[in-house]
């Protein structure tokens, strides 16, 4: 899987187009538009967003607004830069850069707004190398595909200060344990730093990580993930509010500091959470107020992956039954993982945010 942030200082300055519109603080994007010196405007639009990010400026504020329809390698040859479609920002590795720091959106929602990269043949459909701004929001986001590659990555988010929400990230992962020449595709993937990067209110289907995550500025919140390998991932940082169903492995916590609070693991074929600090880490914060029912036959808690020393605590969590941790319909606990506190009765109320 690569990183981004040595190999991508051209990205910085790349994209450029013709000169910003006098006074524009949105700039739009329609199936019907046409790329050229004049487009951005509502009534004459670009075609492409990588257009459209070129016109943008970085005044605070500035928006790329993006109608519906599908976006990027529009007749599928794998040939980017053809009338209308996206052109990759120099050393990229993606089909989509977005490197200033603007807000893109779209109009309609991630329901009605594909970027698709489905016969691409770089690693990244889209890239995220900016200071502020935002991709998506709530009822605002886009539905991102895959690339051709195998390890590839929907968006990948070399960035500072930004949101990424409201989206819907989709792949079509080969079924467990799948060959090591297969699909290892990570949908959303943050590259290890602690900037303050918020995910949220996104749906992640199929990948074989659906977000991975490294640093203490990193907050996943009210996201779903459903039938990936692994739901989330995630070394530091916050686990909030999210709903893992039907994965295989629902929530994989590495080591750090790390705040796992409210969240669901319902219907996962093994794990609903593991702990794994290594052999030589240390795990401390909190696990509190999740519910776990109905997860596969090993655990609820991956037993001996925890090593090193650990302050977290299972405290007040629901286990699927008022019992607590047991056989069905109740999940397990591991007594080689975090220490069992108290435990809830009933199950607490979770509710992503998604509004595709």
């Amino acid at each position: 899987m690569p990183f981004y942030r040595s190999r991508l200082i051209l990205v910085l300055a790349a994209v450029v187009f013709l000169a910003v519109p006098a006074g524009a603080a949105t700039v739009y994007v329609a199936n019907d538009g046409v790329d050229g010196p004049t487009c951005g405007t509502k009534t004459a639009p670009c075609r492409s967003i990588t257009a459209a990010v070129g016109l943008a400026t970085t005044v605070a504020g500035d928006r790329v607004l993006v109608g519906p329809g599908r976006y990027g390698d529009l007749d599928g040859d794998g040939v980017l830069g053809e009338p209308g479609e996206e052109t990759p920002a120099p050393g990229c590795g993606c089909m989509l850069a977005i490197n200033k720091a603007v807000e893109v959106e779209s109009s309609e929602g991630a329901a009605a707004t594909l970027i698709d990269g489905r016969k691409v043949g770089f690693p990244t459909t889209v890239l995220l190398i900016m200071t502020g701004g935002h991709f998506g929001k709530p009822g605002r986001g886009f539905m991102v595909t895959r690339t051709l590659v195998p390890n590839g990555t929907g968006i990948a988010i070399d960035s500072i200060d930004i949101s990424v929400r409201g989206n819907q990230i989709i792949a079509t992962m080969p079924d467990f344990p799948a060959p090591a020449d297969e699909f290892r595709g990570i949908g959303i993937l943050t590259v290890a730093a602690n900037e303050t990067i918020a995910i949220e209110g996104n749906q992640v289907i199929g990948w074989f990580v659906g977000i991975q995550t490294e640093g203490v500025g990193n907050a996943v919140r009210k996201n779903a993930f459903a039938m990936n390998n692994t739901g989330v991932r995630s070394t530091q940082g916050a686990i909030i509010g999210n709903v893992a169903v039907g994965n295989f492995f629902g929530f994989d916590i590495r080591d750090g500091v790390t705040e796992v609070v409210g969240n669901s693991a319902y219907g996962n074929r093994l794990d609903g959470f593991v702990f794994d600090a290594g052999s030589d880490k240390n795990f401390e914060g909190t696990f509190t107020k999740n519910n776990m029912a109905g997860n596969g036959a090993v655990a609820a808690f991956n037993c001996g992956a925890l090593g090193g020393e650990t302050t977290l605590v299972a405290d007040g969590n629901y286990w699927g039954s008022p019992l607590g941790p047991g056989p069905d319909p109740a999940d397990l606990y591991c007594a080689l993982d975090p220490a069992l506190g108290t435990f809830a009765t009933k199950p607490f109320k979770v509710t992503v945010s998604i509004k595709p």
